[in-house]
């Protein structure tokens, strides 16, 4: 299971550079037709683009807090069965 969770954020990654290049198309746009970077900024981070990227890295962020439970699991297992408390 861990490693598939790796694997896992493997994707993650790929799919987050993805999400980040479309909502930067985005901004940029925004930004050459609005005045001041700021509203173009406020323009963009309601977008689609915008949502997609921070589901993107919420979802990195739970799969990086699971490797680390099941890290602590295993290691916790194994410390049980190498003191005969394992059953």
């Amino acid at each position: 299971m861990l490693t598939e969770t790796a694997a896992l954020l493997g994707n993650l990654a790929d799919l987050i550079t993805e999400r980040d290049i479309a909502y930067n198309r985005v901004l940029l746009g925004y930004l050459e037709s609005e005045k001041t970077a700021n509203r173009a900024k406020i323009k963009a981070d309601i977008t689609q683009e915008y949502k997609e990227m921070k589901e993107a890295r919420n979802t990195e962020k739970v799969a990086i807090e699971l490797m680390r439970s099941l890290k602590y699991f295993l290691k916790s297992r194994e410390e049980e069965y190498k003191s005969g408390k394992f059953q």
